[in-house]
């Protein structure tokens, strides 16, 4: 099945609460909004509550294009090489050993949607060596390498949570982010999002 554009993943906007169907890299799936006051940006992949940048801020993005790869050195830009062999587990042990960032939990074995997935959970360190979006992460190759399709820190101090699991034969990434001092009820809210996955 080919991927979907960009439009046709979720409506940007406000989003009622509810259960969307979406694609996501060519894999049907449907996540349930919990509560009021979430809304979707173009192109419809990325999802967020609260007031943008900190701290009463929730972001979810269900990558288009799932990245394979992270940054063996985010403020320098420098991917790491050897890059994961293509597992989630691999992947997952790359994410907790990014520089930068201090590492809360995982990898562990989980699930998402009925389906075996790893967990990732860190932080960006306070005294990271760059601006924070200057920090680049993990990236796809599929949307121009390390120079392009990349996630970069959204601040200092901020929480990450990555989720991988496979489908299909493609692997299904979904990372969350926070700020410091967010309301204990935005995590809450994540968990019940990624709790509600399902694949078709």
């Amino acid at each position: 099945m080919p991927s979907p554009s960009p439009a046709a993943v979720v409506p940007a906007g406000p989003l009622a609460v509810g259960t969307y169907p979406v694609i996501y890299d060519g894999v049907p799936m449907s996540f349930k909004i919990p509560t009021s006051g979430w809304t979707a940006e173009a192109p419809g992949n990325s999802i967020g509550k609260g007031e943008y940048p900190q701290p009463d801020w929730a972001g979810i993005d269900f990558w288009l294009n799932a990245p394979d790869n992270v940054y063996a050195d985010p403020c320098a830009h420098t991917a790491l090489d050897p890059k994961p062999n293509g597992t989630a587990a691999d992947l997952a042990a790359a994410v907790a050993a990014i520089p930068g960032t201090e590492l809360v939990s995982g990898p562990s074995a989980i699930e998402v949607g009925g389906r075996p997935a790893q967990y990732v959970e860190l932080t960006i360190k306070e005294d990271l060596a760059c601006d924070p979006h200057s920090a680049y992460l993990w990236y796809d190759e599929s949307s121009g390498g390390a120079t392009g399709g990349w996630r970069w820190a959204e601040g200092l101090g901020a929480a990450y949570r990555i989720w991988i699991t496979e489908v299909d034969g493609k692997l299904v990434w979904i990372d969350a982010y926070t700020f410091p001092g967010a309301k204990p009820e935005l995590d809450q809210e994540i968990l019940q999002i990624i709790d509600s996955i399902k694949f078709e």
